[in-house]
């Protein structure tokens, strides 16, 4: 796939990523193996065939879903808390997630009721399948902080999925290499 081509472009730009791989050319659909590895990934790489076969496929779609919840450390598939503008806040498990607007962009605050050593990472989907994965690193204290700018696709993609009610949180622990 030619990262140059105008509709490759387009759809990352809709995707908001920018780390991108179609890791599966020359299938038609990726197997649903793929499909599940794709959610036990370490990293954030994006595989858009993937993506596109969990838009389309409802089943897969649940599949994956389901992989994700069993390997989190913490999930939540429907905002309960509420929300004002200057502060969103959301349970994901025993943990606090929350939104502050500030001038450069909005900060992710993620509070953790047990933290462990290792590095954490959030994935936000829409129950259509539309989602992000983003790295969120190792805790301060009890504490995952991220800085959500405008500037970067991955962030503002990460901020806008935030803003709906619907989208499913998964929190991941990456233990640290020995």
């Amino acid at each position: 796939m030619d990262r140059d081509d105008p509709v490759f472009l387009s759809f990352a730009a809709r995707q908001g990523q920018t780390n991108l791989t179609n890791g599966h050319a020359g299938q038609a659909t990726p197997s649903l193996g793929h499909v599940l590895g794709y959610a036990r990934r370490d990293d954030t790489t994006v595989d858009l065939q993937i993506e596109r076969s969990l838009r389309a496929n409802p089943h897969w779609r649940r599949l994956y879903l389901d992989q994700l919840r069993k390997q989190s450390a913490a999930w939540s598939d429907i905002a309960h808390a509420a929300s004002d503008a200057v502060v969103l806040s959301r349970d994901i498990g025993p943990n606090r997630l929350e939104l502050i607007d500030a001038e450069a962009g909005a900060i992710l605050l993620v509070t953790l009721s047990d933290p462990k050593p290792g590095n954490y990472a959030i994935e936000a989907r829409l129950p259509e399948g539309t989602g992000v994965r983003l790295d969120l690193g190792q805790p301060i204290g009890n504490a995952l902080q991220i800085l959500l700018s405008e500037d970067f696709p991955e962030t503002k993609a990460l901020n806008d999925l935030l803003q709906r009610p619907e989208v499913n949180l998964f929190l991941m622990l990456k233990a640290l290499p020995k």
